[in-house]
């Protein structure tokens, strides 16, 4: 016989959620809508408005599995569950309410038995030994004590719990802040971090309160889990919750970093403008708590994010762009040099919000990755460095203080001995005899970060190193054509210092050079070659293609999209960027190979049935290209106003009137 469902509201975040798992698992579903114009999802076989009292208690009745979220429905839930108490019912039913930890706001916690005064030296570290409190666990339901405002939640709770008997078993699932799914609650703050708001993201407080969360579809799977339980469960109450622990700081910190901001940025909302924010007090109030019912009920396969929402954060993202249908937009602009590529490139990069990628801006950032990744290094060894130095004076303090404080001339006279050799060589080995018997798994980590520190900074290395190698001029080759030649005359006598044999016989034809020639010639030489020096060699069209495509993977471009300036400008560039294959720099001794032959291969590659097969990447491939076409004689007269104008240095004119778009 076909379970019947009765789900209100069925058209809120949670609603739907939970309606489609009811759905899948064969439910009839009969659901309140928050509105009589909403539309309840097409899986609701009949949906009505709390308004509709018939309606309600002829569906109620009907039903096996009935779930309330209360949001502004403690009206609707209190008649629900006197209905069911008063009604004679010769079935079982299952009632759950889906209530809010905010019940638990304002729960204090009893004062020690030895209570001392409090530290009022500053209110960092009162704030640290709020932080290393215990959590809340549903053991502790007594206790719970909510703010005003959710007051009659916790009269609908009681009620709901007292409700329970042999053929209505009730629930109370304390849900924290859901997440997930396009979002709900947290829907303004996504999107302003989508829209990279230059002001940031909202910081409430200190930003240091705790914040407990749910992905909505964890909540729903765990609603149905109680619903369909063959045996009635003991227990009444239930966080809803995951094994995360996060202050609201760590969650904007964690959505601006994944939605494209490089460097996290904040505007402050003080305590008096908490009310101007629609339920404000899920962002600002403090709530430490522990779900390991909701553990026992879900498998491990059942979770979407267990672990919780910063450590499912790019999952989160993801949805949130499926759900709200919002595609980064990538776009690639063309043209010859000086056509105003970049112009346009930056107009519409305002418009649209999304960066605008240039091949130079990518190249100085990754070299500037190397350096940031070489002083994450060191700053990283230092700080054990100094650790391993703190922890070796503390050992000496200590041991001080068990002699009794004995001894202090020949202790210090150690203490400055020690000192010298640490800063004659700090990178010393400094471990105490201790150090021995601590737990290796500190150790473990901090190789870790190394190891993969250590991987990175060389790829970057490698990838940085792949130049294209300097052709000598046709001069040059002649000039070492002569030199090898005179390397294969007959040695010179070094005690007369002739040369012997016919060889030698042009030392006494050759005129002498005189000395401002000679000066001349040797200023000359020394000029071309620091030029040769200072040209930059360029980077092959593969170490292009590996930095675009880093570029790429970052959250901004990931997220929002890019518009590419000027990119790429042969089709050797264009196979290298689109195509699937990945790309690796040579390793480390090897010469970087490039084969025109294999990439045209490529492309050209057919499958036995003779159909094209698939050699390009979609996610590299741009949805829209722009072409900026212009005649040489614009381009021209336009460089030359440019010129003019003082707007482009003559080095730069010269070298873009030189230069000629390649045909792609």
């Amino acid at each position: 016989m076909q379970k019947v469902g009765f789900v209100s509201p069925c058209d809120s975040h949670f609603g739907q959620t939970l309606c489609k798992i009811l759905y899948n698992d064969d439910f009839d579903i009969r659901g309140v809508t928050n509105k009589q114009t909403e539309t309840a999802p097409n899986y609701v076989k009949h949906h009505f408005i709390k308004e509709d009292r018939d309606a309600v208690k002829k569906h109620l009745l009907e039903s096996d599995v009935i779930v309330i979220h209360l949001e502004d429905q403690t009206d609707l839930a209190m008649r629900c569950i006197k209905l069911l108490n008063t009604t004679l019912m010769n079935v079982e039913k299952t009632a759950i309410l889906i209530s809010s930890v905010q019940t638990w706001a304002e729960t204090k916690r009893p004062a020690p038995e030895d209570d001392e005064p409090a530290d009022d030296d500053g209110g960092e570290e009162n704030v640290e030994e709020e932080e290393e409190v215990d959590p809340w666990t549903e053991e502790q339901a007594a206790q719970r004590t909510p703010n005003l405002k959710y007051k009659e939640w916790k009269e609908v709770e009681l009620l709901w719990k007292k409700s329970n008997s042999p053929t209505l078993h009730t629930y109370v699932v304390w849900s924290g802040v859901q997440y997930g799914l396009g979002e709900d609650r947290l829907h303004s703050i996504f999107q302003q971090a989508w829209r990279l708001s230059p002001k940031g993201l909202p910081m409430y407080g200190n930003g240091k309160q705790f914040i407990p969360m749910i992905h909505v579809q964890d909540l729903a799977t765990f609603t149905w889990k109680l619903g369909i339980s063959e045996e009635p469960l003991d227990q009444r109450y239930y966080f809803g919750v995951d094994q995360g622990i996060q202050t609201w700081r760590q969650i904007m910190e964690g959505v601006n970093l994944s939605l494209g901001q490089q460097q996290p940025t904040f505007y402050q909302i003080e305590e008096a403008e908490f009310g101007l924010t629609p339920d404000v007090e899920h962002f600002t109030t403090s709530i430490k708590v522990q779900g390991d019912a909701i553990q026992n009920v879900l498998a491990e396969e059942d979770w979407v994010a267990q672990s919780g929402f910063l450590e499912n954060i790019q999952l989160v993202v993801k949805e949130y762009r499926t759900f709200r249908k919002i595609q980064p937009l990538h776009l690639t602009l063309l043209g010859p040099p000086n056509c105003g590529k970049s112009h346009i490139s930056k107009l519409l990069s305002e418009h649209y919000k999304v960066p605008t990628v240039s091949i130079l801006d990518v190249i100085r950032e990754f070299e500037q990755l190397k350096v940031d990744i070489d002083k994450q290094i060191s700053d990283y060894k230092q700080a054990k460095r100094d650790a391993k130095r703190r922890a070796k004076e503390e050992e000496k303090e200590r041991k001080r203080r068990e002699r009794g404080g004995g001894d202090d001339e020949d202790e210090d006279e150690l203490g400055d001995d020690a000192a010298e050799q640490d800063d004659e060589d700090p990178d010393r080995d400094l471990e105490t005899p201790d150090d021995e018997n601590q737990d290796g798994d500190d150790e473990d980590e901090e190789d870790e970060f190394l190891e993969k520190s250590n991987e990175k900074l060389k790829w970057v290395k490698q990838v940085l190193s792949m130049k294209v190698k300097q052709k000598k001029p046709e001069a040059d080759e002649e000039k070492e054509e002569e030199e090898a030649e005179d390397d294969e005359t007959p040695a010179v006598n070094k005690r007369k210092g002739k040369r012997k044999g016919i060889g030698g016989m042009w030392e006494f034809l050759k005129v002498p050079e005189k000395e401002e020639q000679k000066q001349a010639r040797l200023k000359a030489e020394q000029a071309k070659k620091e030029a040769e020096q200072n040209v930059p060699q360029r980077y092959t069209d593969k170490s292009l293609t590996i930095m675009l495509r880093w570029k790429f993977a970052q959250p901004g471009c990931l997220n929002q999209g890019l518009i590419l300036d000027g990119y790429p400008k042969t089709v050797k560039q264009a196979r290298l960027l689109y195509q699937e294959s990945e790309l690796e720099p040579p390793a480390e001794g090897e010469e970087e190979e490039e084969d025109d032959e294999e990439l045209t291969a490529a492309v050209d590659m057919t499958t036995e049935e003779g159909t094209a097969a698939k050699v390009v990447d979609e996610k590299y491939l741009p949805e829209h290209i722009i072409s900026l076409n212009a005649s040489d004689k614009f381009l021209t007269e336009r460089l030359m106003h440019m010129m003019a104008a003082g707007l482009i240095a003559p080095s730069a004119s010269a070298q873009a009137m030189s230069g000629a778009m390649p045909s792609a």
